[in-house]
């Protein structure tokens, strides 16, 4: 019973940050009854000009499949979306999670997901921020009428210049119309030495109560 207890312990000492610092990540809001809408704001986003908004699925004969989380995805002819969340840079690694689609018709698009340290959002786009990954969708790899998980992930190290700044995602259309949803984040952090020096003194306390 002593080994379980401590083995929860740790977990929740190291356990990841959970999913939910991304603001309407699923794209419920606004709500829709069916079909699609461009919408000038989009809560929690910044978004570029040009027709983007919501998207209710399966639209049969456009995107025939049903949205990964929810009911709606979202969806852009235009260049770009962002957000910057509430979490720093810190020791550890840090990676975005999305669910990126390709509607069967030929409106099928690719797009990049960027992941950002610093700077601020505006207009669809992070500005005066470092760059700190790139992940690729090319729809023309996966099959129509599905979603493909894709990440972008930075590990920070002690001494990284950049820790304690804010960090973002960003999303940019490069053919196409881009579609995704559930976007999310996560911070596997690592633990302060002190934090390690307790678990081992625990470790071995429960160790000797066993013998």
């Amino acid at each position: 019973m002593k080994k379980f207890v401590f083995a929860a312990f740790v977990g929740v000492l190291v356990m990841p940050s959970a999913f939910a610092q991304v603001v309407n990540p699923s794209f419920e809001e606004p709500f829709l009854a069916s079909g699609f809408s461009a919408v000038a704001t989009l809560p929690g986003w910044s978004r570029s000009g040009g027709d983007a908004g919501v998207w209710v699925l399966p639209a049969t004969g456009f995107f025939n499949a049903s949205a990964p989380h929810g009911r709606q995805i979202f969806y852009s002819n235009g260049p770009s979306v962002a957000q910057q969340i509430s979490d720093t840079l810190t020791e550890g690694t840090h990676t975005f999670f999305a669910q990126a689609g390709r509607r069967g018709d030929a409106f099928a698009g690719s797009f990049s997901m960027r992941m950002y340290a610093g700077g601020t959002v505006a207009a669809g786009l992070v500005t005066g921020g470092t760059l700190l990954g790139t992940t690729i969708f090319n729809h023309t790899t996966v099959s129509a009428n599905t979603f493909t998980p894709i990440s972008v992930s930075y590990t920070a190290a002690a001494g990284d210049p950049l820790l304690g700044q804010l960090l973002s995602v960003e999303f940019v259309r490069t053919s196409g119309q881009m579609n995704f949803d559930s976007v999310t984040f996560n911070n596997q952090v690592v633990p302060e030495p002190a934090t390690l020096t307790l678990l081992a003194l625990g470790a071995l306390a429960l160790r000797r109560n066993r013998r």
